[in-house]
């Protein structure tokens, strides 16, 4: 659920910022973000049941999934800004006056 929401919230923010298809970084970082969000959700659930005892999950392996999660979803943000970053460039590059 969490997923889809965040896919809709994603698809409609880049629809209003009236995203163009040729700048193919961001599919793909929105797409790592969906992964790191999901492998996130799972070992949080690996934590809870070690933590818990209601199943036998390795902690420390939990712990580090969620580690490399965020770091995961910091790399796909990091992509996102960053292609906003040369979008913008690009477009003021393009409105710059033109001597001849």
């Amino acid at each position: 659920m969490v997923i889809q929401q965040f896919t809709s919230f994603l698809n409609e923010s880049l629809n209003s910022l009236a995203y163009c298809p040729c700048m193919t970084a961001i599919p793909h970082a929105a797409e790592a973000l969906t992964s790191a969000l999901d492998r996130f959700g799972h070992a949080s659930s690996r934590v809870l049941g070690a933590v818990t005892g209601v199943s036998e999950a390795d902690l420390g392996s939990a712990l580090v999934d969620m580690s490399a999660a965020k770091a995961q979803l910091q790399a796909g943000v990091a992509v996102i800004r960053f292609s906003d970053e040369m979008w913008r460039a690009l477009v003021e590059i393009v409105q710059e006056p033109q001597d001849d």
